[in-house]
């Protein structure tokens, strides 16, 4: 058991009480420390040996930890929206609300079908199924940055035939 002390604000630092916040909120928080082992071996030969390591290795692991809480918070919404499309979310609805969640479900499958057959597959992997430009890139033999662009490209698409702004160009 910790001390007293070490319970109150006064007894852990700022940074402390940062970390804290930020891995209480993460579902994994092991896996985002295993990633900043990663980093830290894959980046040793950019570490000044004249400045401390503990700072740096906690800098990498803080800066994973946000990333990783930023990405699961797009995700989850990402996923309310889906499910509003689809009508997943709840069971109890009245007949016209499911009607009107199964025309959006079809509206969000048109607007998928309108993508070009690669923004569509890099679109569902990143953004659907949560998986990484990285891997989506050595899934298809593409750059990072090209895999960036197709989910960017098909998010402004679906996003303009969603608002039904299809034929408007802004």
């Amino acid at each position: 058991m910790m001390p007293p002390s070490a319970h109150s604000c006064g007894g852990i630092s700022g940074r402390q009480r940062f970390s804290r916040r930020i891995f209480s909120a993460i579902a994994a928080p092991q896996d985002v420390v295993q990633d900043g082992f990663l980093v830290v071996y894959r980046q040793a030969h950019t570490f000044d040996a004249a400045r401390p390591v503990a700072p740096w290795c906690l800098a990498i692991v803080r800066r994973l930890a946000v990333n990783r809480l930023a990405k699961d918070h797009r995700r989850a919404r990402l996923l309310r929206l889906w499910s509003h499309f689809t009508g997943a979310s709840d069971s109890s609805r009245s007949d016209e609300s499911k009607q009107v969640a199964s025309l959006d479900a079809a509206l969000a499958t048109r607007a998928l079908d309108t993508l070009p057959p690669m923004q569509r597959a890099c679109f569902e992997l990143v953004a659907l199924q949560g998986l990484s430009n990285q891997e989506v890139a050595a899934m298809h033999g593409i750059s990072e940055s090209t895999v960036r662009q197709h989910v960017f490209r098909a998010r402004a698409a679906l996003r303009s035939v969603l608002n039904g702004s299809e034929g408007r160009k802004s």
